[in-house]
């Protein structure tokens, strides 16, 4: 009963976050512009995306039922993400009590992170429901050496995650060494297996989409510089509060690395299985920071593989140290460190349900009222090539308030570019060329610091003129006005 009433807490507040939505942002109409493509031949570049296809094959067969609208897509996310609370439940029951994951259900409830992305019409809460049901079919599987029929239900789903984002290959990785680490004989021959038949759909796509892109054809798969101890920590923290402060984020970050550490070591001192698989919920909560933070990826998305055993630890840490309050009788020493995370966590998850999150309405709208004929919009992001008219297609524009045909001039273009920070001179050189002799260029791009940013800083440095700026909060992104130097 209370799983259930959890769920429909959580079911709860990502619709009500999803009202603070807005309208869409560039990667949610990049995936409503495949999703609602009319023809084959329309949607196959999906499949040169940087992300695998797995989530576009699910959006499309989504919205082919409930029809084709940014909110329709959305709400598949929202549904994604609400079915993220059963799953951590039994992604904890392996090595917890009821109490235990009945915390952790509840920490994906209210989690502010995953109620963000529950609200966007892209792949991350997908992601993060496949890799909850694969380490627990994986422990399942194990617990049961490695059968055959439980092998093929891993597979599938563990199949479906990688097809949805390349960062679960350090999870699978670790779940496969451990696997064959602690089973022998002939289980680990059908590990093999599994595994094989795992990978090969992954492979399928990865193959000809690394020859496509080495042949010239985008370089979007790109390394940041700002790594190491501190990125890692940081991003840890926001697993657990979203747009909060820098201090609370490092108290709950703290909080949760200690409860963490407590339920390893309550878990390793206990009989069976368990500290074998605490052993393994400890690798995957670990590797994605140790791999990913020195590369610099400092965007949370990419660290939603290591939350199913990273809530679990947290939350068996939790009861450990409940129990140890209550023996110590210390009961009200407990409870104001409980209130204080808590209070942390809801304070960020408020900002998600009373804030507006301003999109591209507002930018659009600061964009149609200044444009001139021959204007070009330059978007840091990854967006594809694409005419303004085919990228704004389907019933977006006009809940938008947009005709689609109307919105600008049809010879205006979305440009792709990466604002990496080693973007380098090839990449400085391509916005040269792409820019020509265009007069003036809306820059679609972060908060405006010519100095760390280097999109921005190759305008003033090239002498171009800053006539105007757009900035609603700090969930929108910021467009920038340059005109070229006369």
């Amino acid at each position: 009963m209370s799983l259930i009433v959890t769920t429909l807490l959580a079911l709860g507040l990502r619709l009500l976050s999803l009202r603070m939505q807005g309208t869409g942002w560039l990667d949610e109409l990049f995936s409503l512009h495949f999703a609602s493509a009319s023809t084959l031949e329309s949607w196959l570049p999906a499949f040169w995306d940087v992300h695998p296809p797995f989530f576009h094959l699910v959006l499309t067969s989504w919205l082919w039922v409930v029809g084709d609208s940014l909110s329709a897509a959305r709400l598949l996310s929202v549904l994604c993400g609400t079915a993220v609370v059963p799953a951590v439940w039994l992604v904890t029951r392996e090595i917890g009590g009821r109490w235990s994951a009945a915390v952790a259900a509840t920490l994906v409830a209210i989690s502010p992170v995953l109620i963000y992305l529950s609200g966007e019409a892209r792949m991350y809460s997908l992601l993060t429901l496949l890799v909850s049901l694969s380490l627990w079919l994986f422990v399942r599987a194990w617990r049961s050496d490695f059968s055959r029929r439980s092998l093929l239900v891993w597979s599938l789903v563990a199949a479906a995650a990688l097809l949805t984002h390349l960062t679960v290959v350090v999870p699978f990785a670790i779940m496969v060494v451990w696997g064959f680490w602690r089973s022998n004989g002939p289980a680990r021959r059908r590990l093999v297996i599994a595994v094989v038949g795992m990978i090969i759909p992954f492979l399928a796509w990865l193959v000809p989409v690394i020859k496509f892109r080495s042949a010239g054809f985008g370089n979007e798969w790109q390394f940041g510089t700002n790594g190491g101890v501190l990125a890692a920590v940081g991003v840890f923290s926001k697993l657990f509060a979203h747009g909060t402060s820098e201090v609370s984020l490092w108290l709950i970050g703290l909080f949760a690395a200690v409860l963490m550490i407590v339920a390893f070591r309550s878990l390793r001192r206990q009989t069976g299985d368990r500290p074998r698989i605490a052993e393994l919920y400890t690798l995957l909560a670990i590797a994605p920071f140790v791999v990913f933070a020195p590369l610099g990826w400092s965007t949370v998305k990419y660290y939603l593989v290591a939350l199913p055993a990273v809530l679990a630890l947290t939350a068996v840490g939790g009861s450990v140290l409940v129990r140890f309050f209550r023996s110590s009788r210390r009961t009200i020493v407990g409870f104001i460190i409980v209130v204080v995370f808590l209070s942390l966590i809801l304070s960020s998850l408020w900002q998600l349900v009373s804030v507006r999150r301003i999109r591209w309405d507002g930018a659009m709208h600061f964009i149609e009222t200044q444009e001139h004929v021959g204007d070009m919009i330059f978007a840091e992001w990854f967006v594809s090539e694409l005419p303004i008219r085919e990228y704004y297609r389907g019933s977006l524009p006009v809940a938008s308030g947009y005709a689609y045909d109307e919105t600008l001039n049809f010879n205006e273009r979305l440009v792709r570019y990466s604002g990496s920070a080693v973007a380098g001179s090839e990449m400085l050189t391509r916005m040269e060329r792409d820019i020509g002799e265009t007069e003036r260029v809306f820059l679609v791009t972060g908060e405006f610091q010519p100095a760390a940013n280097p999109v921005q800083g190759w305008f003033v440095d090239h002498g171009w003129r800053l006539d105007g700026i757009w900035l609603a909060n700090k969930f929108s992104p910021t467009v920038l006005l340059f005109s070229r130097p006369k």
